[in-house]
């Protein structure tokens, strides 16, 4: 469980997490909705630190296959991890389940589910995974995966020189990119090409 309360070194207000005993300055949800795979969800806290580069630190990952199991899920982990807000690609066809849902939310008072457009959204997928690159780059690695995250396993598995066109192609580390490129934009953690490293013998995101 998550509370928002004030972090007692920067004075600022942040979201604690009890279990890991971290003040988060953001916490966000990435998401890609569902095609031929489930839909894929991610959310990632951002420590509250003094100097850049922020630690992230994913506190869930799932897929679902139905958006309105999807939607209940992330409803429930808004509460759960005080969710500022989902990013993914917008599509009109699944933004009409949003609505309906956010509707019965507000009938039910239900918590309702918060989509935003990611950062520079109609740029390719590449994009997105870069910046998700460069925050893997041995020497200034910042993201931080639970134990038995399927995550892991899914980013070794992303060629290294592959050009990644949709999210779809792999869907929850996109979620996770979506996430990384939403905290970049909030300008508390640096962005950057970064180097093409997944699958490769430098990337040892399975230390962490």
């Amino acid at each position: 469980m998550i509370q928002f309360r004030k972090n007692p070194m920067s004075g600022d207000d942040c979201y604690f997490d009890d279990e890991r005993k971290i003040y988060f300055g953001w916490v966000v949800g990435g998401l890609v909705w569902p095609s031929e795979n489930p839909a894929s969800v991610c959310v990632v806290g951002q420590q509250d630190v003094w100097r850049p580069p922020q630690p992230a630190y994913v506190l869930a990952e799932f897929e679902e296959a139905t958006v309105g199991d999807l939607l209940k899920k992330c409803s429930y982990l808004s509460g759960e991890f005080c969710v500022q807000d989902f990013y993914g690609r917008p599509d009109q066809a699944y933004l009409r389940y949003v609505d309906q849902f956010n509707a019965e939310a507000r009938q039910n008072r239900m918590k309702r589910f918060n989509f935003q457009s990611a950062p520079n959204v109609d740029l390719p997928m590449d994009y997105h995974f870069n910046l998700l690159r460069d925050r893997l780059t041995p020497g200034k690695k910042t993201i931080h995966f639970p134990e038995g995250s399927q995550l892991k396993g899914q980013l070794l598995a992303v060629p290294e020189n592959q050009v990644i066109a949709e999210d779809t192609h792999y869907p929850l580390v996109s979620a996770l990119a979506y996430c990384i490129s939403a905290l970049v934009q909030s300008e508390t953690i640096g962005g950057g090409g970064g180097k093409k490293i997944f699958a490769n013998s430098d990337y040892d995101v399975l230390n962490y």
